[in-house]
């Protein structure tokens, strides 16, 4: 159900295929949000959770294949979570399900010891210049320290001109 609710969420119900999935779902934790008035299994919310001591040597982490985690990777002595595919019902957008998410993100962090959290986020468009603000806002007040920055991979970078805040 998780799965459905991402695959209508991010690709607007294409009938390709029927349900958002990849080889990371099977090795990550998967945090729901589900409504019972509706049904017992009726879901309106999801995080998909993937923390560091639970991948096998040879497998990634999502973010990897978008972005050059070297410096993440390289930290010593840190577990780190990659808390991605989140997504919450169109009807259910009012903020109640998303702080229900976050409130069940900050017990998982805490109950697994998460020293770093981070992952990939997305905008309604791949069309970067729609979001040039937002974009320059992310990147001038909340730019992570150095020696956690990231960059994305070649196929994905995008020239953008940084606006300067006021």
């Amino acid at each position: 159900k998780a799965k459905a609710l991402r695959h209508q969420s991010f690709f607007k119900g294409d009938t390709k295929i029927d349900t958002d999935s990849d080889e990371f779902d099977s090795c990550c934790d998967h945090l729901v949000v589900i409504d019972r008035s509706n049904s017992d299994d009726y879901v309106v919310g999801t995080y998909r959770l993937l923390v560091k001591h639970k991948i096998e040597k040879k497998m990634k982490f999502y973010s990897e294949s978008e972005f050059d985690l070297t410096n993440l990777l390289k930290i010593k002595n840190v577990s780190m979570l990659e808390a991605g595919r989140s997504c919450v019902h169109e009807k259910y957008r009012d903020g109640r399900i998303i702080k229900l998410l976050w409130r069940g993100l900050a017990y998982y962090i805490i109950k697994k010891k998460v020293d770093l959290i981070f992952g990939c986020a997305s905008f309604p468009s791949s069309n970067f210049r729609q979001f040039k603000s937002q974009l320059s806002y992310l990147n001038h007040f909340h730019k992570p320290p150095k020696k956690y920055s990231t960059s994305p991979l070649l196929e994905y970078g995008a020239k953008l001109t940084h606006i300067n805040p006021k």
